[in-house]
């Protein structure tokens, strides 16, 4: 068996694992057009998403898919106080999460987003492969990427990459980060996503 063809039917056995995952859970479609997400962002969607909305993983304030949670995911966390995680969690769980501080530098921003897709996705093996200033809706922000891969959970095995970016306003934290399968599934939608980020709006709580 050559390595493309191994490479093929990987891609098809992660696709019906996708299949079957979603089916675990409740998603309804977004987009294309203007999406805000509980009055603290907003973002113009130039194609059709799906939205989690019930199931038993859904920590993030939002969490949306192309073709399936186990090939690509498109997670949001808005308004993220100072001294709390990254994630919806309560009791024991709550207390080992990594929490955001504000005034974070940027390496430690990273970490602390890895550190959360270690406990939300049972993700591991992360390597940063670039980290630098950025602008989101007019406003100083750090945009980074990384790889990392997964496998603890019901021994289904990906390496993935990740793009993701965050802005700190009045110390609170505001994440946008996408992660899917590479390569296909990244380098397919990561245009979408460019297009996407370029969009986002920030809208902080009135102190």
């Amino acid at each position: 068996m050559t390595e493309s063809i191994g490479r093929f039917l990987r891609v098809l056995a992660f696709a019906g694992l996708a299949l079957a995952a979603a089916a675990c859970q409740h998603y309804a479609a977004i987009g294309p057009g203007s999406y805000d997400v509980h009055g603290k962002i907003a973002v113009q969607l130039d194609s059709q998403w799906n939205r989690q909305i019930a199931g038993p993983r859904a920590p993030w304030d939002e969490s949306w898919t192309r073709h399936g949670p186990l090939l690509d995911a498109l997670v949001i966390a808005a308004g993220i106080a100072d001294g709390k995680p990254l994630i919806g969690a309560s009791g024991k769980e709550a207390e080992q999460l990594p929490k955001f501080r504000a005034g974070m530098p940027p390496a430690d921003l990273v970490t602390l987003v890895q550190g959360t897709l270690g406990a939300a996705e049972r993700a591991s093996d992360f390597e940063t492969t670039r980290i630098e200033t950025a602008r989101i809706d007019g406003r100083e922000a750090v945009r980074f990427e990384f790889t990392f891969g997964t496998g603890a959970d019901q021994g289904i095995e990906s390496d993935r990459k990740a793009l993701g970016v965050a802005v700190e306003i009045d110390g609170q934290l505001y994440l946008v980060l996408f992660h899917a399968v590479e390569t296909h599934y990244y380098d397919a939608l990561r245009p979408t996503v460019e297009t996407m980020l370029e969009s986002v709006r920030i809208r902080p709580k009135k102190t």
